[in-house]
């Protein structure tokens, strides 16, 4: 847990420097997030639903979920894939690159 912040910063920096929004590191705890939601909103419909259109609601619930956690196991991977991309060669919207600031002029 003590070194979350850490990595979480410099992953955040990272994204910044291949010319990312460091937004895209919480990419997965969006889609976990999106995925409880669901579940959530999936479970308020049982006890007010007749049998029919909970059994219906159960059945496309069940395909939107298989989708999600598809997108769940791939949005990490997708993120690593960026981390692991070079940074940009010049200046973009973050600033310079960090080789071009350690340099001694």
């Amino acid at each position: 847990m003590l070194t979350a912040l850490p990595l979480f910063a410099a992953g955040w920096r990272r994204m910044h420097d291949s010319g990312r929004s460091g937004v895209y590191l919480l990419y997965p705890l969006i889609v976990m997030l999106g995925i409880t939601t669901f579940l959530g909103f999936l479970a308020g419909f049982g006890p007010f639903s007749p049998g029919t259109f909970q059994e219906a609601a159960a059945g496309v619930g069940m395909v939107v979920l298989i989708c999600a956690l598809l997108v769940l196991a791939v949005s990490p991977l997708i993120v690593v894939w960026w981390l692991a991309r070079p940074s940009e060669a010049g200046d973009n919207l973050y600033g310079p690159p960090p080789a071009a600031q350690n340099t001694v002029k």
